[in-house]
């Protein structure tokens, strides 16, 4: 342990990019995965096709509209008001690895000007850039973060999982888009509201349109599988990151609300840190992550439009 927490203190500059894949490789080698890694990866020209494919999918001026959608999401002082309430509220049910991933939302929302620059790609100040030090280094030393590098790491070892994980992201991009609802809780209201927006924009369908091909193209888990876990992670069902660390196996009775809204943030958690990650294929875990979480807001907004629970309490 002494030996994984020495690698991921010294990643804290450049936080996931370089760290999560020392770390994600001593894992598969450690559980015995790395033989299983490296089978059925596509050859360099498969490789260098699908990666040019993302690359044009980056290029397009939807993916700045996008950038900037997702930037309102995570600067909207609305979402670490609604994390703080709810660890307030519901916290004493909650796991420690749910706690721990509400605590980093509310790191990585410290300086939403900074946050905002690095979403979008823009230049930092030599203040903020110091200040997003600061930020990924307490964020990668949060052991939500670490259990997400660990799953991803260990779901390059299983492609046959991997692959109905794609397969449902795909599944996820041909549900109805939600009408737009707003909840008796404002910072709940607020959060679900930016979601929706980005999920009825032309400029995410333009993305979505462009995405979808790439996921279907048969080499494309091999390609998946050659990325950072932390990318890799970021097409993990909203299910499968809420039995992390589960005590016994068995799911806390949080209610439906409450776990949507769980769901809901810690994909926002994830859209961030990718951007912290900063890898060429970035935008394959942001979609991955958005379409991953479609139907967490569809049924938020569902359960919201039925009973009303704007207390975010799931009564």
């Amino acid at each position: 342990m002494d030996a994984e927490k020495g690698l991921f203190q010294a990643s804290r500059r450049r936080f996931l990019s370089t760290g999560a894949g020392i770390v994600g490789g001593g894992l598969l080698a450690s559980s015995g995965l790395s033989s299983a890694w490296a089978r059925n990866l596509p050859p360099a020209a498969v490789s260098e096709d699908l990666r040019s494919h993302i690359l044009g999918i980056q290029a397009m001026p939807a993916w700045t509209s996008v950038r900037q959608l997702l930037a309102q999401i995570v600067t909207d002082p609305a979402l670490p008001l609604l994390a703080k309430t709810t660890l307030q509220t519901v916290g004493t049910g909650f796991t420690g690895f749910q706690k721990d991933v509400l605590e980093a939302l509310l790191v990585m929302t410290t300086d939403p000007a900074a946050l905002a620059a690095t979403i979008t790609g823009k230049p930092l100040t030599k203040a903020q850039r110091l200040m997003m030090n600061r930020v990924r280094g307490t964020v990668s030393e949060n052991p939500a973060i670490h259990r997400l590098i660990q799953a991803g790491a260990q779901l390059k070892g299983q492609p046959a999982v991997l692959q109905a994980d794609v397969n449902q992201v795909i599944a996820n991009s041909r549900l109805p888009v939600p009408q737009l609802f707003i909840p008796n809780n404002p910072p709940l209201s607020a959060v679900v509201n930016d979601n929706v927006a980005l999920l009825n924009s032309s400029a995410f369908g333009q993305i979505q349109q462009a995405f979808i091909p790439l996921l279907q193209n048969p080499n494309f888990v091999g390609f998946l599988r050659q990325q950072s876990p932390w990318t890799v992670a970021s097409f993990m069902p909203r299910a499968t990151v809420l039995a992390l660390e589960l005590p016994g196996g068995i799911d806390p009775p949080l209610g439906p609300i409450v776990t949507d809204v769980f769901n809901l943030l810690a994909g926002i958690v994830t859209i961030i840190a990718l951007f912290f990650d900063g890898v060429v294929v970035i935008v394959l875990g942001i979609i991955a992550v958005v379409l991953a979480a479609f139907p967490n807001v569809v049924d938020l907004v569902s359960r919201l439009s039925q009973d009303g629970d704007g207390d975010n309490d799931g009564d």
